[in-house]
């Protein structure tokens, strides 16, 4: 078997540790969300941020999984479209969570419906999630 080089496991390795950090976001948008009255959207909101958790944790452990078996991953396109959504889902994480914690009035008046059709129509976490585990596990195989 092919052994993956050093500097493109540290690569990999990153990219978990930055979807981890994805996860540790969703968990603390969901308890601030916990804190509050909860609104139709909101709900919504939550229900999406639990399958998104569901897929980046997903990932995580495909990605560990296919160095943990010291399979070949060589794929620097995937990796770099990895990258690319992490940093686009941070972005727009920090930006939920600077919304909520400026205003919970604001977020229910004037952001969470927009905020929702926009992960489902605009940025299509889950889709694009599900397309990043399918071929990491392809990579893999």
């Amino acid at each position: 078997m092919n052994e993956p080089r050093t500097d493109e496991l540290s690569s990999w390795l990153c990219l978990s540790q930055q979807l981890a950090e994805v996860l540790a976001l969703l968990v603390l948008a969901l308890a601030k969300l916990a804190e509050k009255r909860v609104t139709l959207e909101e709900k919504m909101i939550a229900a999406y941020f639990h399958k998104w958790i569901r897929a980046a944790a997903h990932i995580i452990a495909s990605i560990h999984e296919v160095y943990g078996l010291e399979k070949k991953q060589e794929d620097q396109f995937i990796l770099k479209e990895g990258q690319a959504l992490i940093s686009e889902m941070l972005d727009v994480l920090k930006e939920f969570h600077k919304t909520i914690d400026y205003s919970w009035n604001f977020l229910e008046q004037y952001y969470e419906h927009g905020f929702y059709a926009r992960l489902q129509e605009e940025l299509k976490f889950l889709e694009r999630l599900d397309a990043l585990k399918e071929r990491v596990s392809q990579a893999g195989s």
